[in-house]
């Protein structure tokens, strides 16, 4: 494992950074065009390094606004500043596109979806999985505790499979938020009183223009059988869960 200092060039599609070291393309998880940075980086691997320090930080850069940043899998580009993210995913576009159509025009600029003082709560879809929490519990591996283990709800972790639980989303619209947060509540009141199935997903459309929110809902049944309700309501009873 090598310790190298490289100069970050431009983003890819997953908005990793992209620099060259020796010939060699690396890319770069959470950095910024413009700026130099000091990496971890195992010659035998893929060719990711892994961010240490930021030694020229850009001036884009900026605080993450959610606390699971960098561990949870669904942002990458939470430390750019928003109004650089547009200029950015604009010039990417028009790389990319050069790159078969080298003569064609130029994209044209990004259109933001929020303020851009404020990128926050703006996706209508609200989406979280579930999984068993992490293994040995208080009665340690292979106890009732640890076989039960208790649902969480959250996303997949960076580059896994693995389910994160979270405690906020802030991507999200917060009336979906706040429907899914009172489901996992809810079910986990009741889950163990009336044996009821393990959740598998949420998915929570929330409306812009009225107060309309439908939610739809997978379980996963003994018999590995797909079952999903949906229905829309105006404001989160949870009737259906004994609530």
């Amino acid at each position: 494992m090598a310790e190298i200092v490289l100069d970050i060039e431009h983003l890819n599609t997953s908005g990793d950074g992209v620099a060259r070291h020796r010939g060699q393309i690396i890319t770069v998880p959470f950095t910024i065009p413009g700026e130099r940075v000091r990496v971890s980086f195992d010659r035998s691997r893929r060719r990711v390094a892994t961010l240490l320090e930021v030694v020229r930080a850009s001036p884009h850069r900026v605080q993450p606004g959610c606390s699971h940043f960098g561990v949870c899998g669904g942002c990458a580009w939470q430390h750019i500043a928003y109004g650089e993210q547009l200029r950015l995913k604009t010039e990417l576009v028009d790389r990319l596109v050069k790159q078969t159509v080298p003569r064609a025009r130029a994209a044209r600029p990004m259109i933001a979806a929020t303020p851009l003082e404020d990128p926050w709560h703006y996706r209508q879809k609200v989406h979280f999985v579930f999984g068993p929490s992490s293994p040995g519990g208080a009665g340690g591996p292979g106890s009732r505790a640890s076989r039960e283990r208790a649902l969480i709800m959250g996303h997949y972790a960076r580059g896994s499979r693995r389910v994160m639980a979270v405690r906020e989303c802030p991507v999200h619209d917060q009336r979906g938020n706040t429907v899914a947060f009172g489901l996992r509540d809810a079910y986990t009141k009741v889950s163990g009183r009336h044996g009821l199935t393990t959740l598998k997903s949420i998915a929570i459309r929330v409306s812009s223009a009225t107060h309309e929110i439908k939610e739809q809902i997978s379980f996963i049944l003994e018999r590995q059988e797909s079952f999903v309700p949906s229905r829309s309501c105006g404001s989160p009873t949870y009737s259906q869960l004994g609530c």
